[in-house]
């Protein structure tokens, strides 16, 4: 090589590091990011930096301990969360990117869990344990972070799903300032919770000093079996007795807000069982009452479950000023995910006739032990798929009127009609400027349920499969909004989802997934619309199609949804057993596309001239008509009622008591639809999970949170692959496997014969 040569060389050497190091400078001063995702899923949206942007201020602590697992096992699942903590300390950098210096980070370093803890972090455990006390405990880890601005903190508790990292921190900065904007009003109720909180708190610290318990929980963990317990809080009496002793003071400082707050009184009454449990426990060490090591075992288990309520309540009560609420209607046998107090058979009923027929207390049992299921059931359901999403769901009870501070009405699948009275309260509501959110359950899809009416005395009896229409009076309650319900069936051609078939009984077969065409996939999207912009695509169970009526006023209608060319539809007579229908919908010819999901605002017209003779006269004046916003699925999205009333429908008490029925055959009977209940939705439980982000969407943007509706959505990223027929999928075979070799060896040939065409 010259000494010229060498020279360009060294030169251009030189020239590109100065150009990368001037980038870099560059880049440190100036932020910016190319993002090629379709939906922009790894750069932040212009709400999210608006929102960071309007907290100027914003401490947060990063709360990640320094040895972390592979994997976690949280919620009874093991989850890979290699790299976890360093997409969310980049995500938490980007935010502070955008902030404009307004946001300051701090990782917390010694005693992460311990703090984590106290800063109500989730802390989560993997299969490592260690040998602590002589007990061996799983060893536990923190992955989350607590975002605190001015008077108030957010925290984002456990990191389990970093695609979702941006809807979550966002969600907490826009809760922030809105709770920052509001706090005034709920001040004291606030203060005087936060009061009653740290005064347990203390007390709670105090018996986990004493104990050498881990932070976090002290009965739960501190191994209450072992003995010595009482001595241990016995070294310290006094000490416990006044950090103890401040939490009735508390109680008595908050007795002027009584009945002010829904949720401070709920905070009060857990606080004072928490106190008598203090008061037990100072009493037993002090000698005042006799009571042995077991005794004191469970006064301190008291106290840990009664301040785990009070810490709970003390969180909503810092939650309140921005929690909007969503409405479920409890009427016509919509999906209601809560408590039922009621009961089918009074106490005292139920021990009378147990005393006068023995024979009837298995019966009494069975109807106890499937209330409790049900209730259970139905809890757990508001709060995983609801509550915990940061949602406050309240339950509005049929032919009630509504509470005045709901944001947004449900009525979620009905399968039964509703009342005058519900439909004028539908009606009013919505005419309030509010808005209504229908989901429509169209269709009864029975498959491999057990006979109700069968003989249970020689085996599980199955029913036949059945398909039947149940749309109730929805067709008469929409109809006055412009939304008309067609009654069809959606049936997908090509693409759709797969259900999940288990049959009752521990049958050999045991749970299998089948292509299943009643659940299609539809990816027609009005893409200007918030609630569908970013989604590629969704699956919609069982659903029938809705049409708006353009003569109706002068209403703005958004074809969320739609189907393709690639579906049809049915009004009756199909056989749903999988295998059977994939074969018969070869054959089926595809319909014109309808709209599935509609979105209705404007000036809506009441559908009532009067209030109703049923309705209350003491409820607010009668509106003609008003500003509202309308939302229709045409799917219940697999989700059903489960209550008392369809599970003990036909239930009648003389009937039993007079011998005209067995209570044998009634409790199996009812029995029966419990597990019915159980299986369907174990069917259709994998397009469930996947369809809550849109249910979650659709509450958003029923409460207005819109900006969050777009976020959430960015991460949908469903493209199930098209269903192909035999003789489609032997061509492509054939194709890979002989056309593919001639391809390349046509390449070839014309290569080699223009090589051979050369001049040269």
């Amino acid at each position: 090589m010259s000494s010229r040569s060498r020279r360009n060389a060294v030169l251009a050497a030189l020239a590109i590091s100065g150009i990368a190091v001037l980038l870099n400078v560059l880049g440190f001063w100036f932020f910016g990011r190319v993002d090629l995702t379709r939906n922009s899923r790894y750069s932040l949206s212009q709400t999210s930096r608006d929102a960071v942007r309007m907290l100027d201020g914003l401490d947060v602590q990063v709360f990640i301990s320094s040895d972390l697992p592979t994997s976690m096992v949280y919620q009874g699942r093991q989850i890979q969360i290699r790299g976890f903590d360093r997409e969310l300390l980049d995500r938490l950098g980007e935010y502070q990117s955008w902030s404009a210096g307004g946001m300051r980070i701090s990782v917390v370093r010694d005693d992460v869990e311990p703090k984590a803890a106290r800063a109500r972090l989730e802390l989560f455990s993997w299969k490592d344990a260690e040998v602590r006390g002589g007990r061996l405990e799983f060893r536990k880890y923190a992955l989350g972070a607590v975002f605190s601005y001015r008077n108030q903190t957010e925290v984002l508790p456990i990191v389990t799903d970093p695609d979702s990292l941006e809807f979550e921190i966002t969600r907490i900065l826009t809760r922030l300032a809105e709770k920052y904007a509001k706090s005034r009003a709920i001040e004291p109720y606030v203060k005087s919770g936060s009061e009653i909180h740290d005064a347990a708190r203390a007390c709670m610290d105090k018996v986990a000093e004493l104990l050498r318990a881990p932070a976090g929980g002290v009965a739960a963990m501190m191994g209450l079996a072992q003995p010595g317990i009482a001595d241990k809080l016995a070294v310290d009496v006094p000490g416990i007795a006044r950090d103890c002793g401040s939490i009735g003071g508390s109680i008595a400082a908050a007795a002027g807000s009584a009945g002010q707050n829904a949720t401070l009184d709920a905070l009060v009454r857990a606080a004072r069982l928490f106190s008598e449990s203090a008061d037990s426990l100072i009493a037993a060490l002090s000698g005042k009452t006799a009571m042995n090591q077991q005794d004191v075992v469970q006064i301190v288990s008291r106290m840990e479950s009664g301040f785990r309520v009070l810490d709970i309540e003390a969180g909503n009560l810092g939650n309140l000023s921005t929690r909007r609420k969503v409405g479920f209607l409890c009427g016509g046998r919509a999906f209601c995910p809560f408590q039922d107090e009621s009961r089918l058979i009074e106490k005292d009923v139920g021990e009378a006739i147990a005393a006068r027929n023995p024979d009837f207390r298995p019966f009494l049992a069975g109807v106890e032990q499937i209330q409790n299921q049900i209730n259970i059931i139905n809890n757990g359901l508001r709060q995983g798929m609801f509550e915990n999403r940061g949602l406050n769901v309240v339950k509005v009870e049929s032919g009630r009127e509504l509470p005045g501070d709901l944001d947004a009405l449900v009525v979620f699948g009905p399968e039964m009609p509703l009342s005058e009275q519900d439909r004028y309260r539908i009606d009013q509501f919505l005419l309030s400027g509010r808005t209504v959110i229908f989901f429509v359950n169209a269709w009864d899809v029975a498959l491999f349920n057990i006979d109700e009416a069968g003989d249970f005395e020689n085996g599980i009896p199955m029913a036949p499969p059945r398909l039947e229409s149940r749309t109730g009076n929805l067709k008469s309650v929409l109809e006055p909004y412009g939304v008309r319900l067609r009654g069809d069936l959606v049936v997908g051609l090509k693409s759709f989802g797969d259900l999940a078939v288990s049959r009752p009984g521990g049958q050999s077969q045991g749970q299998n997934s089948f292509p299943y065409p009643l659940l299609p996939f539809l990816d027609v999207m009005d893409r200007t619309h918030v609630l569908v912009r970013n989604m590629p695509g969704i699956i919609l169970p069982f659903a029938t199609t809705v049409e708006p009526d353009p003569n109706v006023g002068q209403l703005e209608f958004a074809r969320l949804i739609s189907t393709s060319p690639e579906t049809a539809y049915v009004t009756a007579g199909l056989d749903i057993v999988p295998e059977r229908l994939v074969q018969s919908v070869a054959t089926m010819k595809a319909g014109k596309p309808v709209s599935l999901a509609l979105a209705v605002s404007g000036p809506f017209k009441s559908a009532f001239e009067t209030v109703p003779e049923a309705v209350a006269s003491g409820e607010n004046g009668h509106l003609a008509q008003g500003e509202g916003r309308l939302l229709v699925i045409g799917s219940s999205m697999g989700l059903e009622n489960l209550s008392s009333e369809k599970v003990f429908y036909g239930f009648s008490l003389s009937r039993l008591t007079s011998g005209m029925v067995s209570p044998a055959s009634e409790m199996a009977r009812y029995a029966a639809r419990f597990q019915n209940w159980q299986m369907r939705l174990s069917q259709v439980s994998p397009v469930v999970a996947q369809n809550m982000g849109f249910v979650y969407n659709c509450l958003d943007w029923g409460v207005m949170n819109e900006a969050l509706v777009d976020i959430r959505s960015k991460t949908d990223d469903r493209r199930p692959i098209d269903q192909v027929t035999p003789v489609a999928a032997r061509i492509i075979e054939l194709a890979f496997i002989i056309g593919l070799p001639l391809l390349f060896a046509g390449i070839g040939v014309v290569r080699h014969r223009m090589r051979r065409n050369r001049p040269w």
